[in-house]
Formats: C-alpha cells, sequence, structure tokens
C-alpha cells in the first residue's frame, strides 16, 4: 500500500529537476566513502550503473515526518465544539 502521505511530502522536499550523475558500479565501489560524504553535504544524487544499466541510486537520507509531532500542540477551550446558542448561530448565519 503506498503511504500518500509520505510520497506528498517527499515529492515537495526533492527536487525532481535535477539530473543525476551516473556512474560506474566499479567507480562507486572503489570512492563510496567520499560519494556517501558528498552527497549527505550537497545533496547531488548519483545513479549507480552496470554495464551502462542504471540499478541503484545514491541519494541523501530524507526522513518522513513522524506521525504524532504535532501533539498537544493545539489546545482548545473546553466550550470550543459547545453548541452555538441562539445569537451566535444568528451571528454566523446558520
Amino acid at each position: 500500500m503506498t503511504n500518500v502521505i509520505g510520497l506528498e511530502w517527499l515529492t515537495n522536499h526533492i527536487d525532481l529537476s535535477v539530473k543525476m550523475a551516473n556512474i560506474p558500479i566499479s567507480e562507486a565501489k572503489a570512492k563510496l566513502a567520499f560519494l556517501v560524504r558528498e552527497v549527505a553535504a550537497t545533496g547531488q544524487s548519483y545513479v549507480i550503473s552496470v554495464n551502462g544499466l542504471p540499478l541503484a541510486e545514491l541519494r541523501a537520507y530524507l526522513p518522513l515526518p513522524t506521525p504524532g509531532r504535532f501533539r498537544n500542540a493545539i489546545q482548545f477551550d473546553d466550550d470550543a465544539f459547545a453548541p452555538l446558542n441562539d445569537a451566535e448561530a444568528d451571528e454566523w448565519g446558520v
């Protein structure tokens, strides 16, 4: 099942117009530590290919938002959801 909220968040935080550099797996293996630090520092992503066929992507880690992170951040008065009295209903036009 697809996490629609996660996908929406990712598409808002990843610039899909940036072209990723293609790097052969042999070069990626030899320079992996350097590539990981570069990706983390700059956000530059790489497509790793085997025999010219793209097989993997090396990109910066972007954690998904934590569910419940706004819990208790919004507070309401005890009567916030109480029924309107007649004067308030007239004022709101309901």
